[in-house]
């Protein structure tokens, strides 16, 4: 998927993988299925879905949820 940030809405396929190097975020393909939405859109979909699902427990080590944390507050940051 090519993304031009001038471009107000963005058509991702079922079958599309993302990376966005500058804060280390890299989808594999399908990981969000189809849909037609803005880059910041699909960027609050990935917080919230990781930010709900990751780390629920009382297992995560303290190091993994803190590195953690911060990539969730730089992804907010960019979305």
């Amino acid at each position: 998927m090519l993304l031009h940030r001038n471009l107000p809405t963005l058509l991702q396929s079922e079958t599309c993988g993302m990376s966005v190097p500058e804060i280390q975020l890299v989808l594999q393909a399908g990981t969000l299925g189809g849909r037609f939405t803005t880059l910041e859109g699909i960027l609050d979909q990935v917080y919230e879905e990781l930010s709900e699902k990751v780390f629920a427990g009382d297992s995560a080590d303290s190091g993994d949820r803190s590195n953690f944390e911060k990539f969730l507050s730089n992804l907010k940051a960019v979305s």
